[in-house]
C-alpha cells in the first residue's frame, strides 16, 4: 500500500478527538481526512492497512523460521566442530604422552653413554646434551 501512514495517522487522531469533543474543528479535520484519502473511504484503507498487517505478519513467520534454522544449523556445526576439536585433543594428547616416553628413554640413554669414561664424541655430546635439557 502506498499511502503516507504518519501523515493518515495524524489526520485520524486530529478527527477522533475534534468528533470526541464534538468542536467545530470536527468538519475541517473531516474534509482534510477526506481530500488526503481522495476516492479511497476509511474503511478501504483499514482494509489494506490489515492486509498489509497480515503480510507483514507472514514474512515475520518466515524470517523467524528461517532464522531458527539457521540458529539449529549452527548449533550442529559447533557440535560438529566440538566432536572433531575433542578428537584431535584426544589424538594430540596421545602424541604429547608419545614424545614424553621417547624423551625419557632418549634421557635415560644420554645419562647411560654420559658415565661412560673418555673424551670420545658421543660420549662429550651426550654429557653436552644433558646439560642443554638441565640434566
Amino acid at each position: 500500500m502506498s499511502i503516507d501512514k504518519q501523515e493518515l495517522q495524524k489526520l485520524l487522531w486530529a478527527e477522533a478527538a475534534s468528533y470526541r469533543a464534538d468542536c467545530a474543528d470536527w468538519k475541517r479535520n473531516t474534509e482534510a481526512l477526506q481530500e488526503f484519502l481522495g476516492e479511497k473511504t476509511v474503511e478501504e484503507v483499514a482494509l489494506e492497512l490489515l492486509a498489509d498487517t497480515e503480510a507483514i505478519r507472514k514474512d515475520l513467520e518466515s524470517h523467524k523460521r528461517m532464522l531458527l534454522a539457521a540458529v539449529c544449523d549452527l548449533d550442529a556445526i559447533g557440535e560438529a566442530l566440538k566432536s572433531d576439536m575433542d578428537a584431535d585433543g584426544d589424538e594430540l594428547l596421545g602424541m604429547v604422552i608419545d614424545l614424553k616416553a621417547q624423551n625419557t628413554r632418549m634421557l635415560g640413554w644420554l645419562k647411560d653413554i654420559s658415565r661412560t669414561s673418555g673424551g670420545k664424541g658421543a660420549v662429550m655430546g651426550a654429557r653436552q646434551l644433558l646439560k642443554e635439557f638441565g640434566q
